[in-house]
């Protein structure tokens, strides 16, 4: 416990500015961004134990920054907006450049893992996911049947999770997510 405390107290020592300098940049009330900023590191304090899970620990404070503050714009300051202007605000705002960098990561894994599938899979696969075509228009473009379509849709997902398996972390868990 000593040690965590220890560790704790450089993190919070090394972040601390950061983490209140976006909020208070982001809400412009000193003393919010202050208890905004205090919550962030004590919700990391309770979930410590999950953290050797986390495989970028500044995006992680961050997004937890950014979800607080938008969970406090939700109860107190704009409670008749939606989701989705407080979303666009923070990506037109560039608060959520770490999560830009890891969809591009996540994507660039996700095309390389893609291309390491049996042609007829990536085919069946490109044409479903990333064309959207149903299963029927697949069949007919491909002159196969529809639940061939089908059976090489799911070995295409089943291979793509074996392929991303073999990456640590939470990019190859994503990605999983992604493919189901």
């Amino acid at each position: 416990m000593e040690g965590d405390e220890a560790a704790f107290k450089v993190l919070f020592l090394y972040y601390w500015n950061r983490i209140h300098a976006s909020i208070l940049h982001i809400c412009k009330q000193p003393e919010l961004a202050e208890d905004l900023a205090q919550e962030v590191f004590i919700r990391v304090w309770q979930y410590r134990h999950k953290l050797l899970e986390v495989e970028r620990f500044d995006a992680f404070l961050y997004r937890v920054a950014k979800n607080l503050v938008l969970d406090e714009f939700r109860k107190k300051i704009l409670p008749n907006l939606t989701n989705e202007y407080f979303e666009a605000y923070f990506s037109a705002n560039g608060v959520d450049v770490a999560a830009q960098l890891e969809e591009k990561e996540l994507n660039h894994l996700l095309l390389a893992s893609v291309n390491k599938l049996p042609t007829q899979m990536r085919r069946v696969f490109t044409l479903h996911r990333f064309e959207g075509l149903s299963h029927q228009q697949i069949a007919e473009k491909l002159n196969i049947s529809r639940v061939s379509s089908q059976t090489y849709m799911a070995r295409a997902v089943l291979q793509l999770r074996k392929i991303l398996a073999e990456y640590k972390g939470g990019i190859a868990i994503m990605a999983l997510i992604t493919l189901k």
